[in-house]
């Protein structure tokens, strides 16, 4: 989001992302895990707009997705 946006986590995105890690961590290595981890947070703080990504195709508007990799972040804005 902008600079004068604030990204709020809700549990379930916090408990999804420590899965992530997790999967990656005893699937492939550490290093894999920390890398996807840390490529996931930058891509979504570099989000500039509300509206920068594609409608999510099964929640619709007002979610919006970011696709990463295998990943797919999900997100919507709130003022």
């Amino acid at each position: 989001m902008s600079k004068t946006s604030k990204i709020v986590w809700d549990n379930f995105a916090k408990a999804d992302l420590k899965r992530i890690y997790k999967f990656n961590k005893e699937n492939f290595s550490i290093d894999y895990a920390k890398r996807v981890q840390v490529e996931i947070h930058q891509t979504i703080s570099e989000t500039i707009f509300k509206k920068q990504w594609q409608a999510d195709e099964i929640l619709g508007e007002p979610y919006r997705r970011i696709v990463k990799g295998h990943y797919k972040v999900v997100y919507t804005h709130y003022r």
